[in-house]
């Protein structure tokens, strides 16, 4: 078996496209219908017109067939539709909503959503923090409006109130993906390096909050190289190495209190994917477990009968695996492989999708009335889902072809086809024959290309074969004529 270098990878998977002949685009009007649903807290309109303070059911809110993400805000919604542009919806005087004036009445909200002008329409992924909103152009340049800045949220540096229209984020270039979710903001370059701005009170910054408590530009996290995914949490920042280490920095990551040099979090069992919500850090392994780490106001995940803060990354006992992984100040929400919800912790404000506001549930519940979920997010106590893509892994009957829909390679993703092809000693071989490259936006879930040990291997988190449902590794070996494959392990989920 060749060893090859994880760059040398790199350039061999750019390679086969050329071999391939693929054009590497999207194409916005081959994508599939969905449907986006919201429920709990809707204060400001972020559950659209049909939600309400407290919302105990999921409504609808009224967005086009081809959205492809979707975001919260605290006070606001936002997703990106399959040709690259942004709709935000909720509360309008902060200018997070993207209109050009805040209404003078500070009560007013837009419960409509509608496509926030001034951005470029080749935007490819999208971030909602408390209330500012960030977008990430094709191009490495990230865009953003609303926000208060008071902690330096926007990343511009000044004391801008608030950001309409949408302007560049001073600093940041070559930009492969982003992500916040209250004060801070982390993007993710495409040399591997993590930069990060914003409120830092605990180090989520990368920084001696004692030495500055707030950083209103973009700065590089140290400590920090070949980084492939990055997430953030309330006061906490999490990374994932392209070895399949994970780091965190700032709270609840360590017994340290203010956590700002990036920690290893992650044993010998390598992680191929991250989340990050609220107070909780969320990774799964090579083979299909759920790790936690964090507060768990949403629910206790793992066996700790007190619910009390996990300082240390451990086996989510009661979620073994999960699609997706979300949770807000009171409620954790989780997609299983059927594509189905489940839920625990309390449903003051509707998270659980009960009737009575008082019930909690400490082992999950099921989500009634929603199906074929591909992306979740849950931002304090607000809930959004979209349904109706397939954004897992497909192997046909008799195992003739495998269609992976995004992989995470590098930091882009892209959509990749492989066909059944014999690998001398190996009962299950395949050859790549196209790859397009994706938004790395969408869908909620990835698979993950790591390098082990100088050996590339495909970690596939969700394949469908014939109505169940696995996790697999496909250990990746180049070649002069293309880029084969050979499966060296899988469980059913």
């Amino acid at each position: 078996m060749p060893k090859i270098s994880w760059m040398k990878c790199g350039f061999c998977l750019s390679s086969i496209f050329f071999l391939v002949s693929i054009a590497i685009l999207f194409d916005c009007s081959a994508s599939s219908a969905t449907t986006a649903y919201g429920w709990a807290r809707g204060w400001y309109g972020q559950l659209g017109p049909m939600g309400s303070e407290k919302t105990f059911s999921p409504v609808t809110i009224p967005l086009p067939q081809d959205i492809i993400s979707i975001k919260v805000g605290s006070t606001f919604g936002l997703a990106l539709d399959a040709c690259g542009r942004v709709w935000a919806w909720g509360r309008g005087v902060t200018g997070v909503t993207g209109r050009e004036s805040p209404p003078a009445n500070r009560e007013e909200n837009y419960p409509e959503p509608s496509i926030v002008p001034g951005l470029p329409e080749d935007i490819v992924e999208i971030a909602a923090g408390e209330e500012v909103a960030f977008a990430l152009s094709k191009d490495g340049t990230v865009w953003t409006w609303g926000g208060s800045n008071t902690f330096g949220d926007q990343g511009y540096g000044n004391s801008v109130q608030s950001s309409v229209p949408p302007k560049k984020v001073p600093g940041l270039a070559n930009i492969i993906r982003i992500s916040a979710v209250s004060y801070h903001g982390l993007a993710l370059r495409s040399d591997g390096t993590v930069w990060a701005w914003g409120h830092n009170s605990f180090g989520e910054c990368g920084v001696d909050p004692e030495a500055q408590s707030s950083h209103i530009t973009p700065r590089q996290v140290q400590g920090l190289s070949n980084i492939i995914a990055i997430e953030t949490g309330y006061s906490t920042s999490f990374a994932l190495r392209v070895d399949g280490v994970m780091f965190g920095w700032g709270a609840d990551v360590s017994p340290v209190t203010y956590q700002y040099d990036p920690l290893a979090l992650s044993g010998e069992t390598p992680m191929a994917q991250l989340w990050a919500a609220s107070f909780n850090g969320y990774a799964e392994d090579i083979y299909g477990q759920l790790w936690s780490i964090g507060q768990h106001g949403g629910g206790c995940l793992n066996a700790n009968p007190q619910c009390e803060s996990t300082k240390t990354l451990q086996r989510a006992t009661k979620v073994p695996s999960a699609r997706i992984m979300e949770a807000g100040h009171d409620v954790a929400i989780f997609c299983t492989p059927q594509g189905t919800l489940k839920a625990l912790g309390s449903n003051y404000y509707g998270g659980l999708a009960l009737e009575d506001p008082y019930a909690q549930a400490w082992d999950p519940i099921d989500i009634p009335n929603i199906s074929n979920v591909f992306d979740v997010d849950v931002n304090e106590d607000t809930v959004m889902v979209l349904t109706g893509a397939k954004c897992h892994a497909q192997l046909e009957s008799g195992l003739s072809t495998l269609f992976v829909p995004k992989v995470n390679v590098l930091g882009r993703a892209y959509s990749l086809k492989f066909v059944s092809w014999p690998m001398e000693g190996y009962s299950l071989g395949f050859k790549l024959v196209s790859a397009v490259e994706v938004p790395v936006g969408a869908c909620g879930q990835e698979a993950t290309l790591l390098n082990l040990g100088g050996e590339v291997l495909l970690h596939l988190p969700w394949i469908e074969f014939d109505g169940r449902y696995f996790w697999a590794n496909m250990r990746i070996i180049p070649s002069g004529d293309g880029i084969y494959g050979i499966m060296v392990g899988a469980g059913e989920l």
